[in-house]
């Protein structure tokens, strides 16, 4: 009897301690974690919204070599689903609910032995030097059942799950860096290299016109550029370029100048001016062809620049290489297109 009294005493112990367990105990399973990836917003999202590359980072595919995932219709996206079995973790399904890209993405997880749904989060943040913050986190969509309490503290489910974001984040910041490292260097059939640009001295005028007036802006002031260097014993130190300030796609105008480089500077008068573009780092397209069709070879400059994140400088420079009235086929008219950067 005595014994009797001692294990029941034993069991109500326990039971107590349980239950002071249950009230210490989480109420519920909400996790956020933070990483700072080296890589553009836009580059860090297709990481995550496109549930095919989830592969490459996925902490628990990683754990769990029985998992099998099947894809829904869709894998970008609103909509984009898949789901999982695994002998070790169970099943479930997630879905994608929200998505503002490259902002933040919302998931909805349903778990085969878990009656109520968790949601992921995401929250994309850029940072100064091409960097993302990345927050992400899960939540209930109900508090955890009081008697669960007590087992989810001993079992530190918290920190596991916390651990299991905190891995899932490096490998992503691992494989989006890596990305970023071999990101292209063509864009739109044009390859984009990297040069140091020497400073430049320029005998030049520069104005606001709209784009209609381009050509015959050029004509008359490369004309009067080369009259105001010979007024003044100067040499034209390369060929005739464009120097472009801004480009205003809405209401179709720049400012921009004509521009011969010179050997030195002089007093031009009031129409002729002298600009000088500092030497720097540069990327450099090749462009042959006719002027009209230059725009691919900007946006491909743009596409590259974007992927990197880079800070350009004024003024965005075309060298206009080749002389159309010595060469009559426009294929062959070389058009060296300078992109300066910080």
């Amino acid at each position: 009897m005595k014994a009797l009294k001692i294990i029941l005493g034993i069991v109500v112990a326990l039971v107590v301690i349980y239950l002071l367990l249950c009230l210490a105990g989480p109420k519920d399973l909400d996790v956020t974690r933070s990483a700072e990836i080296s890589a553009p917003p836009a580059m860090v999202y297709q990481n995550i919204s496109d549930l095919k590359q989830w592969e490459h980072w996925s902490p628990w595919a990683k754990m769990d070599t029985t998992m099998q995932i099947q894809y829904g219709e869709k894998t970008e996206g609103i909509g984009a689903s898949y789901s999982w079995t695994s002998e070790n973790m169970g099943g479930g399904n997630l879905e994608v609910i929200e998505a503002d890209p490259p902002n933040s993405m919302k998931t909805k997880l349903q778990f085969s032995n878990w009656d109520g749904s968790s949601y992921g989060h995401w929250t994309l943040e850029e940072l100064e030097g091409c960097t993302t913050k990345v927050d992400w986190g899960i939540s209930g969509d109900q508090p955890l059942p009081f008697i669960a309490r007590g087992f989810m503290l001993l079992m530190g489910m918290k920190k596991t799950m916390a651990k299991d974001f905190d891995d899932g984040l490096a490998a992503l910041k691992s494989h989006a860096e890596e990305q970023v490292a071999n990101l292209p260097t063509t864009y739109r059939g044009f390859e984009v290299k990297q040069e140091d640009f020497a400073g430049k001295t320029y005998a030049a005028v520069r104005q606001t016109i709209s784009w209609d007036q381009m050509q015959s802006f050029f004509g008359q002031n490369f004309g009067a550029i080369m009259v105001a260097l010979q007024a003044n014993n100067l040499q034209p130190t390369g060929a005739p370029s464009g120097l472009y300030y801004t480009w205003d796609e809405e209401n179709q105008q720049t400012d921009m100048a004509a521009a011969i480089p010179t050997s030195g500077q002089a007093d031009f008068g009031e129409q002729v001016t002298t600009i000088e573009v500092p030497a720097g780092k540069a990327l450099v397209i090749d462009y042959y062809g006719g002027y009209s069709g230059s725009g691919e070879a900007h946006y491909a400059m743009e596409d590259y620049i974007k992927a990197r994140c880079l800070e350009m400088r004024e003024p965005v420079v075309e060298e206009y290489v080749t002389d159309p009235g010595s060469e009559p086929d426009s294929t062959k008219w070389l058009t060296r297109i300078y992109y300066l950067y910080k």
